[in-house]
């Protein structure tokens, strides 16, 4: 399925947290979460995104595995624990590979993440179709 960005706005009126170290994908991924209709508000470590959800709601996360300071999956946890957000999807997008660390994924699996995607295997296209699953069509 091919997504056209101009015409869909596949995500209107949602808002996802971007949390990701990493500031120039960080900018890619905003920039076409932003074409598809959403409001994106970003963290570039785990406590930031944490902090960020002190202070707003938001329809879905998109998590970085690999950050310094607070983790990936240390933020994982600590979303799951809190009432207000254990219950927001959230997609693991990470460069991390399953050959390179099976704990690691069953243990993000066994957190309750709800999807997990691998950036140098993941098109754009296919991250806002992945998104976008999670949301009923208006």
């Amino acid at each position: 399925m091919t997504i056209n960005l101009t015409d869909s706005k596949v995500l209107k009126n949602k808002t996802i947290l971007l949390v990701e170290d990493d500031h120039f994908i960080s900018k890619v991924y905003v920039k076409w979460l932003t074409l598809s209709g959403a409001n994106v508000k970003i963290a570039f470590d785990g406590a930031l995104g944490l902090k960020v959800l002190e202070e707003s709601t938001v329809d879905l996360i998109i998590l970085d595995l690999g950050m310094p300071g607070l983790n990936g999956y240390d933020t994982l946890l600590e979303l799951k624990k809190n009432p207000k957000t254990k219950d927001i999807p959230v997609i693991v997008l990470s460069n991390t590979t399953l050959n390179e660390n099976e704990d690691c994924f069953t243990d993000i699996k066994n957190a309750g993440v709800t999807d997990i995607l691998q950036k140098y295997e993941t098109s754009l296209e296919e991250i806002i179709k992945r998104v976008s699953a999670y949301f009923p069509k208006e």
